[in-house]
């Protein structure tokens, strides 16, 4: 049923070459998910990198042999309102690796041209992959943040994710505040103006929190940062349902609670003109495919400093 289908006219097959493994890829394999329901064996990998090795008979944008990237979603129905207002992201047909067709650690990708980016001739392969969807989404909820540009933003938890986050956030001029309770040294090399734990950074004075674990602890925590009519972005889907404090939205507060899923294949596009144009770039820890057990141990167990990518 998961398995991938027959190339289809618009689609991709690309062979992936890197392949970048988040915590969300150990969810999947380890079966945590419960939110949508997920097939009993799951192949992971999401964000890619790799070689296109064939093209249906209506794809125009890329010819076999090109260097191309995807995503977690490969394809929408492309005429529902949110594909046709470039929020492909929201289609409720959308089809995804790992939850509706194997991973790209099968050793192929079927995705629609629409989903596919080419990549910069001189971005690494490695260091692409991350951006694929750790780097696209925060940069869709940076790109649609809608606040002035000298709000005060954090960013809860430092990871894959967030250390794309902080980067991305002091490239576009806002002021930074990291909080993590780990690697405070590495993180502080990321450019953030604070860097700080959980339990040191003052409450109720950033005007937007970025928190990469949407989990209830971090979603309390975030809540409790924010000023009265703050916004709390939870990026990320997570595995089980959640709870949210009433009081600490709406009692005297009025706080916004905001999810980012995915980035669009717009924001995406546009993150490869942002990072081939300046010296940001994902840090990672390669392993060889030999090694793709110890690499999915070290994110299983929190041993990752930022990325894993695995070269297939």
């Amino acid at each position: 049923m998961y398995a991938q289908g027959a190339l289809g006219e618009n689609d991709l097959l690309i062979e992936p070459t890197h392949v970048g493994i988040g915590r969300g890829d150990v969810d999947f394999i380890d079966g945590i998910y419960e939110v949508p329901p997920m097939p009993e064996r799951a192949v992971g990998g999401h964000e890619v990198v790799g070689t296109v090795r064939e093209v249906g008979p209506q794809v125009t944008a890329f010819v076999a042999g090109d260097r191309v990237g995807v995503g977690f979603q490969v394809d929408s129905c492309g005429e529902c309102r949110s594909c046709i207002s470039g929020k492909e992201q929201l289609c409720a047909k959308q089809l995804c690796q790992i939850a509706d067709q194997d991973g790209a650690l099968s050793g192929s990708v079927i995705a629609n041209e629409r989903f596919v980016m080419p990549i910069p001739a001189h971005l690494d392969s490695a260091e692409a992959a991350p951006l694929m969807c750790a780097g696209s989404v925060v940069f869709s909820a940076i790109r649609h943040l809608q606040t002035s540009i000298d709000a005060k933003v954090g960013v809860l938890g430092i990871g894959g994710v967030g250390h794309l986050a902080v980067q991305l956030l002091v490239a576009s001029g806002r002021e930074v505040t990291a909080i993590d309770v780990r690697n405070l040294d590495e993180i502080k090399a990321l450019g953030a103006h604070h860097v700080d734990t959980p339990e040191t950074v003052s409450r109720g004075q950033l005007d937007v929190v970025i928190t990469t674990s949407p989990d209830s602890e971090s979603l309390n925590t975030a809540l409790d940062l924010v000023v009265p009519d703050g916004i709390v972005l939870a990026i990320g889907s997570p595995p089980r349902r959640i709870s949210l404090p009433i009081d600490w939205i709406n009692y005297c507060r009025e706080k916004t609670v905001r999810g980012v899923y995915l980035g669009s294949p717009a924001d995406m596009r546009e993150l490869m003109r942002t990072v081939a144009g300046s010296a940001m770039r994902p840090i990672i820890e390669r392993y060889t495919h030999d090694q793709l057990p110890v690499a999915l141990n070290h994110v299983r167990n929190d041993g990752a400093t930022f990325r894993a990518v695995v070269e297939m």
